[in-house]
C-alpha cells in the first residue's frame, strides 16, 4: 500500500506541474486543444487523489466500498468535464456574434468618436481565438476625404482598445 501511495503521490506532483503550465499556455494562446488536454491531466490527479483515498480508506479502515464510490463521482466529473470542453469547441466552430453586452460597448464606443453621425450594420464574430468587426459610419458628406480618413482612423483606434487582436473593418459612408 505505501509503495503504490508513494508512486501515486510522485505521480500527482508531475501532473499538477503539467496542468499548471498547460493553464499558462491557455491564458496565452487561448488553445481549445491545450484546454482540453490540461482538463484530461485534471481528471489524472483527481483519480490519483482518489485511489490514494481508497488505499488509506481500504488498508486501515476496511472501507472497500470507498473505490467503487470515488470511481462513480470521478466518471461524472469527467462526463461534467468533457461537456464543458466539448460545448466550448462548439461555440468556437460555430462563429458565434458577441454577446449584446460586447456589440453595445462596441456600438458606444463608435459613436462616441467626434465626427460620427451615427454606426449601424455592425457585424461581430469570433472564429477560435480570432475576432472580426465590421461597422459602418455615417460622416458628414461636405468632409475632405482626408478628415472623413481621420475619423476612420479614431473609429479603428476605440474598437482596438476594446479588442486589441481584433481584425476590424470600417466602411464609412457620407451623410
Amino acid at each position: 500500500s505505501m509503495v503504490g501511495i508513494g508512486v501515486m503521490v510522485f505521480s500527482i506532483a508531475v501532473t499538477l506541474g503539467l496542468v499548471l503550465y498547460q493553464r499558462h499556455v491557455v491564458r496565452v494562446t487561448a488553445s481549445a486543444a491545450v484546454k482540453a488536454d490540461a482538463v484530461h491531466y485534471e481528471m489524472d490527479v483527481l483519480s490519483n487523489l482518489a485511489v490514494i483515498l481508497a488505499i488509506v480508506l481500504a488498508t486501515f479502515f476496511g472501507w472497500h466500498w470507498a473505490d467503487p464510490l470515488f470511481a462513480l463521482v470521478i466518471a461524472g466529473y469527467i462526463l461534467y468535464g468533457a461537456w464543458k470542453v466539448g460545448h466550448a469547441a462548439f461555440q468556437n466552430l460555430m462563429d458565434r456574434e458577441f454577446s449584446d453586452a460586447e456589440r453595445g460597448e462596441i456600438y458606444a464606443a463608435v459613436r462616441a468618436v467626434e465626427g460620427v453621425k451615427a454606426a449601424r450594420n455592425l457585424r461581430t464574430r469570433r472564429s477560435g481565438v480570432l475576432a472580426f468587426i465590421q461597422v459602418t459610419v455615417d460622416v458628414d458628406g461636405a468632409l475632405s476625404l482626408k478628415d472623413a480618413h481621420d475619423i476612420n482612423d479614431a473609429v479603428e483606434e476605440v474598437v482596438y482598445a476594446l479588442y486589441p487582436d481584433a481584425e476590424i473593418h470600417i466602411h464609412t459612408e457620407p451623410v
